[in-house]
């Protein structure tokens, strides 16, 4: 039998893997896909997918790859080369305005220079340049910048050219490198083109064809009185199609992208639906709306009814509790809300601190509803701890919700409480706040969410995508944010002086970020 010695590269391999405390068997997976130590810093998501077949393998491996790469100590495992070198000037914050150009230019700028031009680009090139990293709603807002241009220029972009707009941001933003499926997912086999770039991109085409359908409609509308909006999307034949095809709630075999092109061919057809059957037989008809991705199509929908205003929520918070900050500070005289104020700004924990500055406007702005009792007659007005209980409902354990919440719809004798989503908190309710948990509820489905200001931000885009109208008991608190944050008037909003002179004061007050 041929004994095979073991290569001083092997041992590194076998050395480094068992460093990062992972099953030998990856060693295997490695070594027959030709990976050794020094290549450990190239390989992306793909490539160890490629290597790996075992699924919870692959995923431990990667993370704990990825995780050590972040952490710097990947550099003790692999030899310097040219290459290396330049990387590590590249990932060098001061040297970034003396980066050559070394990747294709798609539009008629480059990045650098259009991210410079716009108050959220320098915004996160000070960042960067600072941090050495973005967040996600960074990596939004890059996208959105570039969309953003070519909307206004009537631009035409190709899968190929998503790609290159990505290489051209790792030259901007270097620790972007490690996001390309983020910005860009390559077609690969079944699996359709994807990530933010492209999907981006493919709404934007869509909007103009359903535009121009709308247009090429409205000039012939003399000619066919019996035309409706709904003629100027596609034949209903073809959407009831995609829709028969979006049927399954949950199917193992399913494109997810494929889904959200279908979701968003078929955004008339759930208008038209909307406005012809209850909340209840549309959610059945649309049983997508139950998968746990379902926050996806709430913002392909979203996106449709309010361009360019998906990001707005945590894009413009920051500035927001600056400002409402400093307005609290001169009000936060009566003991309830000056005590929940201060334990605000005492709270180290931002989406806690989040969580009170939200909860602190059902002070600003009262609900001025009243309850109904059965026989339909109104009785007392809304205290403050009930609106609180209607905005957010804050739970010791999530396991005590539901009883929670058929108490509140008891309370309210409302139709259609059994629909309406519903932010909740888990965590102790004394002054504390430890609050461990966020979810939003809705259509029977409980989501957990990163933080409070996620779960604001999904519950506020199920009211508008659905129509659902916002719950009576902190309906001020809803159509202030729906005003200031997203920027959404409607003829048919209810006229409020306090959410006016609310907005009129935080635009007054000039603060510096």
């Amino acid at each position: 039998m041929e004994i095979v010695e073991e290569t001083d590269e092997d041992a590194k391999l076998r050395h480094f893997i068992e460093t990062i405390d992972i099953e030998s068997d990856v060693f295997d997976y490695l070594k027959n896909a030709g990976i050794c130590c020094r290549h450990l810093q190239y390989l992306t998501a793909d490539d160890i997918k490629d290597a790996i077949q075992p699924i919870g393998l692959r995923a431990e491996f990667r993370e704990k790859l990825f995780a050590y790469k972040r952490s710097g100590q990947l550099d003790a495992w692999k030899a310097p080369t040219r290459v290396t070198d330049w990387l590590r000037t590249c990932m060098s914050p001061s040297s970034s305005s003396e980066r050559p150009n070394l990747v294709a230019q798609v539009l008629d700028k480059s990045l650098r220079v259009l991210f410079s031009e716009t108050s959220k680009g320098k915004r996160i090139m000070t960042h960067a340049n600072k941090y050495g990293v973005i967040s996600k709603t960074q990596r939004n807002e890059l996208v959105e910048i570039i969309m953003d241009y070519v909307t206004e220029h009537n631009l035409q972009l190709g899968a190929k050219n998503c790609h290159q707009l990505f290489d051209e941001i790792c030259q901007v933003f270097p620790s972007e490198v490690e996001w390309k499926d983020f910005y860009y997912i390559p077609r690969k086999g079944r699996s359709n083109t994807g990530g933010r770039l492209f999907v981006r991109y493919k709404n934007i085409v869509s909007k103009r064809r359903h535009s121009m359908k709308f247009s090429k409609g409205s000039s012939s509308k003399s000619s066919s009185p019996a035309a409706t909006e709904d003629n100027y999307w596609l034949d209903d034949n073809k959407l009831y199609a995609f829709k028969l095809c979006l049927s399954v709630e949950n199917n193992e075999n399913e494109d997810w992208h494929d889904v959200c092109e279908k979701w968003t061919e078929t955004f008339p057809l759930r208008q038209r639906e909307l406005k012809q059957r209850h909340k209840e037989v549309f959610l059945l008809g649309w049983p997508k709306l139950r998968h746990e991705k379902f926050m996806e199509l709430i913002n392909i929908d979203f996106e449709h009814m309010h361009c360019f205003k998906n990001q707005l929520l945590h894009s413009k918070w920051p500035e927001f509790k600056l400002k409402i900050c400093q307005h609290y500070k001169q009000i936060a005289h009566k003991p309830p809300f000056k005590a929940l104020f201060e334990h605000a700004v005492k709270s180290k924990d931002m989406a806690v601190q989040d969580y009170m500055y939200a909860i602190l406007l059902l002070f600003v702005l009262p609900a001025t509803a009243r309850f109904v009792n059965e026989t339909g007659k109104t009785s007392r007005r809304v205290s403050v701890s009930e609106s609180q209980e209607s905005f957010v409902l804050h739970v010791n354990s999530i396991d005590e919700h539901e009883e929670l919440m058929a108490a509140m719809k008891k309370k309210w004798f409302a139709q259609d409480l059994t629909i309406q989503p519903c932010l909740i908190v888990e965590g102790s309710t004394d002054m504390d706040m430890d609050i461990n948990t966020y979810y939003v509820h809705f259509n029977s489905r409980l989501t957990k969410m990163s933080s409070f200001l996620d779960s604001l931000d999904l519950c506020f885009k199920i009211f508008q995508v659905l129509h659902i109208p916002y719950p009576k008991a902190c309906f001020e608190v809803w159509l202030f944010i729906q005003k200031y944050f997203y920027e959404i008037d409607a003829e048919a909003d209810c006229k409020s002086s306090n959410i006016t002179a609310l907005i009129a004061i935080l635009d007054g007050i000039n603060i510096s970020i």
